[in-house]
């Protein structure tokens, strides 16, 4: 006790708790001691004073101003150790007469006691005297060096959390005192921290330790299971964007880091004050009330990081919002290295496993899903992230048919049935295929489901997006009700499309608050590649020789004036045989030069088609013109993929999809959509519209269109 300078009293208001030191406040232990000291206080105990450290500065100061020597303070220390040996009726009497009380301009930084402080505030309000140990400690030492004694003293309430262990662990200069913290927690979790301290997390992980708050957060429980996942970026990615968030509501000032307590940390998290009017007014009225950050008390200062806060425009993160997100992105991981990547090694990540695919299988074009197995051609550069973002999107939005995992239950409802659908994983892989993570797994898996037949979708139109109410519906695996929005609307360019203000955020906004959060911002497309609503089609099985319903297709002026910029096409790897006959017909040259010549061509004088298809190695385009006079326009049709062996290639001419809409529809639409009227053959025949329409194959000829515009 070479540094203990004496006992005396301070007022509850000139203690303060340095965050990055101290336990955060534990609701259940405050609410127990609130009512011990309600009925009586004894903090002349020695176990019930609170530590303090000072500089001799510090020191000088209070002995100044509160005309008291260093001999009187020091005076009666021997009687106040002895203090505690007094019978109960004889310590009243003594309470209050031995302790000189001291005033200082500056509160002073307690080392343990936050749960009795926090109950003494609330219970006997800031102005109450309570006693304290003073020790004068040099300028910038360390406390857990050179006061063990108390820096180890805990009350006992309540269990330490993870984060406190991990802190106080981390902050101890030796080992053996780092295993003296270690012991609190259970032989599984001190695996774990061992783990994660020699993890790629620790880094990020350590950042976070200036936000005194966050830390209760912190499950070491679910350590091995975060790391198991391999997904180390997309997590050091999410713990960055904790960072930046809580950096930005604190100004990036280190006074207002550390009053971002456990409470201010429990009443912001999960909340999306851009996305809700109920979010907005819950901040102004816990900031007006001053528990948010209630040790910042400078009007300025607390009316900047309102605004802060509201200018957030993500949900609002933490550890504990980490944890709960990690299962939903551990389901998604879990598909992608189940069916594409296989076997991983110890250090190796999914991110990396997948950059070497795309590597060596690098797709032709840029590809982006907009509807499920629909596709358009935007012209960016093909980039290894904007493909493993689909894919991991993808992966996210079918968890349910393609694992064993199950949204969560509504309240009141039949919990839903995981399985695996063997169509629907044939479809993830074609598009992992697509996208370039073409592997032998996936082949060989593609291969064993050659019978699988197409999932039927249900109308988008259908599920209507809705708010999110309660918190807990805002983070973690998805509920149900939710789940059959997130199957419609996961999408890339639904994410990127405007949001507007609502009570609570809806479901996109919290999906794609999910994805960026993990995955990144998407910055590989326009900001502006958005696709007007549109009909549901159906699913584009690759084992199917079939033209999909143009009907399905999106339409709109909007939506065809982006097809002209960045010549939307709907992706497939049919071989078809020629439409007119039953001679396959030679690969016509559709590189984009030559798709811009074709555009800018004259029908009657183009070389287009003619009888032919226009095979791009995965696109399929037919040109129709819109109305006399104007150029023609490239659209394209979904094509089912590639075909068994004799399966669809020894019908006639190519049987009509059972699912698409009628020939007569076919036309009216052709014919709304280009003002003329379209003439189909089949067989070299011209069809006409009571014909059979079971089987045939639909293209537009020179000789049709000329007719068609008479």
């Amino acid at each position: 006790m070479d540094f203990l300078v004496g006992i005396c009293q301070l007022q509850l208001k000139s203690l303060e708790f340095k965050g990055y030191h101290s336990r955060g406040k534990s609701k259940l232990a405050v609410e127990y001691l609130g009512s011990v000291l309600a009925n009586s206080c004894e903090s002349y105990l020695w176990s019930n004073q609170i530590p303090v450290r000072v500089s001799p500065d510090q020191l000088q100061e209070m002995l100044s101003l509160s005309h008291v020597s260093l001999e009187d303070l020091a005076g009666a220390l021997p009687d106040v150790l002895s203090l505690s040996l007094f019978p109960p009726e004889g310590r009243a009497s003594i309470q209050n007469s031995k302790f000189l009380r001291l005033q200082t301009e500056h509160r002073v930084e307690c080392l343990h006691g936050k749960q009795r402080y926090e109950a003494a505030i609330e219970t006997l309000g800031p102005e109450e005297w309570w006693t304290i140990r003073i020790y004068c400690l040099p300028q910038g030492s360390d406390p857990y060096r050179l006061l063990p004694h108390e820096t180890d003293q805990f009350c006992y309430q309540t269990p330490y959390s993870d984060g406190d262990v991990y802190r106080n662990a981390y902050m101890c200069p030796d080992d053996v005192r780092r295993e003296g913290f270690l012991l609190r927690l259970t032989p599984y979790k001190r695996r774990a921290y061992r783990r994660l301290f020699k993890s790629k997390l620790l880094e990020r992980l350590n950042r976070l330790l200036i936000f005194p708050g966050l830390l209760e957060g912190l499950e070491l429980g679910n350590i091995e299971r975060n790391l198991l996942t391999h997904a180390i970026e997309e997590m050091n990615y999410y713990l960055d964007h904790i960072y930046k968030v809580w950096d930005k509501i604190t100004l990036g000032n280190p006074d207002i880091q550390q009053a971002a307590d456990t409470e201010t940390v429990r009443l912001l998290e999960l909340r999306a004050p851009s996305a809700s009017t109920v979010d907005r007014q819950f901040v102004k009225d816990q900031m007006e009330s001053g528990v948010l950050f209630k040790n910042i008390s400078g009007p300025d200062l607390r009316t900047e990081i309102q605004s802060r806060i509201l200018s957030v425009t993500s949900v609002i993160p933490s550890l504990k919002t980490f944890h709960k997100n990690m299962k939903y992105l551990g389901l998604a991981a879990s598909i992608i290295k189940t069916h594409i990547i296989g076997q991983l090694r110890a250090n190796e990540t999914i991110y990396r496993a997948m950059s070497a695919l795309w590597r060596r299988n690098r797709p032709d074009l840029c590809f982006l899903e907009f509807e499920e197995d629909c596709f358009m051609e935007i012209p960016r550069p093909r980039t290894p992230k904007l493909a493993y973002q689909q894919i991991f999107i993808a992966a996210l939005r079918l968890f349910c048919p393609l694992s064993q995992a199950a949204p969560r239950c509504e309240r009141g409802e039949r919990r839903v049935t995981a399985n695996c659908d063997t169509s629907c994983l044939a479809s993830f892989l074609r598009k992992a295929q697509r996208w370039g993570f073409n592997s032998q797994k996936v082949e060989e898996t593609l291969l064993t489901l050659g019978n699988a037949s197409p999932a039927s979708l249900s109308r988008a139109s259908e599920v209507m997006d809705h708010e999110e109410l309660g918190l807990v519906r805002r983070c973690g695996i998805p509920f149900s009700r939710s789940y059959d929005r997130i199957r419609q609307s996961l999408f890339i360019p639904q994410l990127l499309s405007e949001q507007s203000l609502t009570a609570h955020p809806t479901t996109v906004f919290i999906q794609r608050d999910f994805v960026y959060s993990f995955l990144g911002e998407i910055t590989d497309i326009p900001k502006d590649i958005s696709v007007s609503h549109a009909p549901a089609i159906s699913d584009t099985s690759l084992e199917q020789q079939q033209v999909n319903d143009p009907l399905a297709q999106p339409s709109g002026p909007e939506y065809r004036s982006r097809q002209q910029a960045s010549k939307v096409q709907h992706a497939s790897n049919t071989d078809q045989s020629n439409l007119l006959g039953d001679q396959p017909s030679p690969p016509v040259d559709v590189s984009p030069q030559s798709r811009d010549n074709a555009e800018g061509m004259d029908l009657e004088g183009s070389q287009c088609l003619s009888g032919q298809r226009v095979d791009s190695g995965s696109t399929r385009s037919f040109i129709l013109p819109k109305s006399s006079g104007r150029a023609p326009e490239v659209r394209s049709i979904l094509n089912r993929g590639h075909s068994s062996a004799n399966k669809t290639n020894t019908r006639a001419s190519g049987d009509f999809d059972s699912s698409a809409r009628s020939f007569v529809d076919f036309k009216a639409w052709l014919m709304n959509q280009n003002s003329f009227e379209p003439r189909f053959i089949r067989n070299n025949n011209l069809l006409n519209d009571n014909e059979d329409t079971e089987s045939y194959r639909s293209i537009i000829t020179p000789e049709g269109l000329k007719k068609g515009t008479q």
